[in-house]
């Protein structure tokens, strides 16, 4: 008998092509672990030909250890195939996408042998190599070492999924073979239900923390494959059905506590692709619905890993969304039927920045409490009963949702403005169906308050403002109320010993007193954070136009205590200041008087909304990198409105003044030398027509913004382009890896060229959802737009991006080849218009006007 069974079912078009099933076996291969050892079972779930014979090399080649077990159909029950043709004591699942350090599979089978019979499965420390990568539900048990876990405790570790999972043989086959008729090919949950019923007979989970699982492409391999939403209902169901079989008096809790882990994991859908239609979306809810109902109360309420708004999520599908209409209040948690559902201490109620503009306090915030049905508004009272009330809009960002998409408490943002006058004392009330009730705003981080401190405080244009228990206390800010109120709240940092905020405290006053005392240089300051040691283009063709003494920072967050001082010196002694994008110290310390702050942004026109129309902050957070600038310059007239709106400021303060590095476009020496260049550097374009791929990055929900893999057949292309034909591939910066996975003569990826410097060369511009569109346009050049994840990019447009765009659009990749091939290029009709309407300033004399508007402001 073999130690280890490998089974590795090939169902990812992205995973089975010949260089990742090579990477994959690589790393079987170099496992520590014999290979005499280990049994490799195939389960080709894709008919590929070229797949079949990759995987029949591999059987030559070790006779002894690989098996290939046939394609199945729908009807095949593939754990029991499986099952039958394993010989492995213990059993892996294997994905081709993922990694396993080289001495994994043998720790494993050692820590298997040290506790003969004490667990069933195993599992492996998850290393999450992508910053975006959800959490494994056993992360935090590594922290231990190698040991073994009882999940009766806390069925919180239950496993969801086989990534990370080694199966004692026996144990598998067992399970296996109850389920036999309720799992087949394609039924999404299988896996789930397979540990399920391993862990009734004996739930007790190994860990073996020394041994690392490298998930290699984070979100995106953490679900299942596709499947046809009508498979979920009945999934669910077999699924539900296989938990309460064999099901004992005594472990009647745990079986339950099981289903609420379950149902956590279906009602969040972390685990699941794909959207539901109507009618399945009713059937989902029904079948939750129902099971729900043969859960008791107290099992919902104490469930483990379960968070506030799963719970509320559970309870609203148990007993109707009627019950938030109907909630009771009670020491600041609203409550139905005696269940907490809702803290309106701190969970529900946020304040994410804190103004004082001449003597008048600005806050704003945002609340989940109730339906959208329900009449809610926001107070601030003060000692005397003087009460203002806050201005109250709809935030769907913080909204609570189901899986479905329902909201089950519509979110709320809200902004005050309150007079100040010295020691005044503020709490906040939330008047909830006409009652009011007291709430604890928990202070986001651009307030610089705490909560959980007593003393905490901040200074805001002349006021120190200090949270306690819910309320704000405001004292003018003279030197006496300075000290004191400093005092006292170093005094509690260090009874607490709390050394990370105090540290973090006294950098803040040291940056503030060193901002205080610094005066301001008549010279120009060009700051910027999107990249190190250099200036991009567009700052770079203002500096070198501009006279005066002029300083530099330019480096990428974050920055250490060092870096920090250094871009504070740089921008705090400078008497005007010019960015590229946002500047952390602008949000964080504003701008000194005197000073003058200009943004030069780095993308041209107005594509994709950004700002405060499109972030992912909260809106005023957002509004604080921005609000202190005193000239933002842009491509054209007819964008300015765009921009202030953007940035939430004043149209007269945007102008169009034009993109500085567009003058290099319309300079005829600058353009035959870049052609020059990139001919020397790639000799076969000379003669060649040229089309430039310069597609902008994804980065939705499950995407790694540095892997692009567009819907092309690059083997297909190379074999239909024109012998004059070159396709060039430029992809956006922020893409790491290669987007050609092959070699080919005619299609080349340029790294040592930027996109602006390829349009010169570029025939014929293929983009997506890029700016590169508005610098295109200045060469008067056909475009052409290949969005075939239109639907998912989920991106809003400030342009009709279906009917504005000048060029034509393809959805279909077929489509887009049979055009390109045909080589047909000439038709520009449209762009002299895009290029009017959104680059009217772009004349070639940008980067020297704005120079003109700098100097002159160093006069002022």
């Amino acid at each position: 008998m073999k130690k280890i069974s490998i089974i590795i079912p090939l169902i990812d078009e992205r995973y089975c092509e010949a260089t990742n099933i090579q990477e994959g076996m690589n790393c079987i291969l170099n496992q520590s672990l014999e290979m005499s050892s280990m049994q490799l079972v195939f389960l080709p779930l894709l008919n590929r030909p070229i797949l079949i014979q990759q995987l029949n090399e591999y059987a030559l080649s070790y006779p002894d250890s690989v098996h290939i077990l046939p394609a199945p159909d729908k009807n095949t029950d593939i754990v029991s195939m499986v099952s039958e043709a394993v010989t492995g004591e213990y059993v892996l699942f294997y994905d081709m996408g993922n990694r396993w350090e080289e001495h994994a599979l043998e720790k494993v089978y050692q820590h298997f042998e040290k506790t003969p019979n004490s667990f069933d499965l195993c599992l492996c420390n998850e290393v999450f190599q992508k910053k975006t990568s959800s959490k494994s539900t056993f992360r935090f048990m590594y922290k231990s070492g190698n040991t073994f876990k009882d999940v009766r405790e806390n069925p919180r570790y239950l496993a969801v999924s086989l990534n990370n999972v080694i199966f004692r043989r026996d144990a598998l086959c067992r399970a296996a073979m109850k389920l036999e008729n309720q799992i087949r090919a394609y039924s999404y949950g299988w896996d789930l239900m397979l540990i399920a019923e391993i862990l009734k007979e004996n739930p007790v989970v190994g860990i073996a923390a020394s041994a690392d699982f490298i998930y290699c492409g984070s979100e995106e391999l953490s679900g299942q494959k596709p499947v046809e939403a009508n498979e979920y209902p009945e999934a669910l169901r077999r699924l539900f059905c296989a938990l309460k079989e064999g099901c004992v008096t005594e472990l009647d809790s745990y079986i339950q506590n099981l289903q609420m882990y379950i149902m956590r994991q279906y009602l969040e859908g972390t685990d699941t692709r794909g959207e539901f239609s109507e009618e399945c979306r009713t059937e989902y809810i029904r079948l939750l619905r129902q099971e729900l109902a043969g859960i008791p109360d107290d099992i919902i309420d104490k469930a483990p890993g379960t968070v506030k708004r799963q719970r509320l999520g559970l309870y609203v599908l148990k007993y109707g969304k009627h019950i938030l209409r109907n909630l009771k209040e009670s020491s600041g948690q609203l409550a139905y039927n005696g269940h907490r559902l809702v803290n309106l201490k701190h969970d529900s109620f946020r304040f994410y920045t804190m103004t004082v503009e001449q003597g008048m306090l600005h806050i704003c915030g945002s609340i989940c409490a109730g339906t959208s049905e329900q009449k809610i508004s926001v107070l601030a009272q003060d000692q005397t009963g003087k009460t203002w009330k806050a201005t109250m809009q709809d935030c769907s960002s913080e909204d609570v949702r189901n899986r479905f998409g329902e909201v089950l408490i519509a979110g709320k943002s809200f902004s005050f403005t309150i007079p100040l006058r010295d020691k005044m004392k503020l709490t906040f009330m939330l008047s909830f169906d006409g009652t009011d009730i007291k709430v604890y705003p928990k202070m986001m981080k651009d307030t610089e308050l705490k909560h959980k401190y007593r003393h905490s405080y901040t200074e805001k244009n002349g006021w120190l403002i200090r949270y306690n228990n819910g309320s704000l206390f405001t004292k003018k800010a003279t030197a006496w109320n300075r000290i004191k109120f400093h005092r006292h709240y170093l005094a509690e940092l260090r009874q607490k010993k709390s050394e990370e905020d105090e540290s973090t405290y006294l950098r803040d006053c040291h940056w503030k007193k060193q901002i205080r005392k610094m005066k301001l240089k008549n010279q120009i300051a060009f700051v910027t954070a999107r990249s190190n040691e250099e200036l991009l283009p567009n700052m770079r063709a203002v500096y070198d136009r501009t006279n005066g003494k002029k300083v530099v920072f330019t480096r990428m967050m974050p920055y250490d205590d060092e870096q920090m001082n250094a871009a504070i010196q740089t921008v705090y002694s400078s008497k005007v200041v010019v960015t590229d994008d946002y500047f952390y110290l602008f949000r964080k310390f504003g701008k000194k008087p005197g000073q003058k702050i200009v943004q030069l942004w780095h993308a041209a026109g107005a594509f994709k909304k950004f700002g405060m129309d499109g972030t992912s902050l909260f809106p005023e957070v957002d509004h604080l990198y921005h609000k202190d600038y005193d000239l933002v310059s842009v491509s054209g007239e007819n964008i300015r409105g765009i921009y202030a709106r953007a940035f939430g400021i004043g149209e007269d303060r945007v102008k169009a003044y034009g993109v500085p590095r567009t003058d290099e476009f319309l300079d005829s020496e600058y353009v035959s030398q870049v052609r020059k260049r990139i001919r020397s550097r790639y000799p076969k374009l000379d003669g060649k027509q040229v089309i430039l791929y310069a597609p902008t990055f994804r980065d939705g929900k499950g995407q790694d913004k540095h892997e692009f893999r567009p819907e092309m057949n690059f083997e297909s292309l190379s074999h239909s382009l024109k012998e004059n034909q070159v396709f060039l591939i430029c992809p956006h910066p922020v893409m790491q890896n290669r987007i050609v996975t092959g070699s080919y003569e005619n299609i080349i990826q340029v790294k040592d060229f930027t996109t602006n410097e390829m349009m010169c060369i570029a025939d014929l511009l293929v983009t997506d959802y890029s700016s590169v569109v508005f610098e295109y346009s200045l060469l008067n050049k056909p475009m052409v737009f290949y969005c075939y994840d239109y639907d998912e990019y989920n991106r809003d447009f400030y342009l009709d991006y279906e009917n504005d765009l000048p060029g034509q659009l393809f959805r279909n990749y077929a489509e887009l080849e049979k055009y390109i091939s045909a080589g047909d290029f000439e038709e520009t009709e449209g762009v002299k218009d895009f290029r009017n309407r959104y680059m009217s300033a772009c004349d070639g004399k940008s980067g020297e006007r704005i120079a003109h508007v700098l100097e002159k402001m160093l006069k002022e």
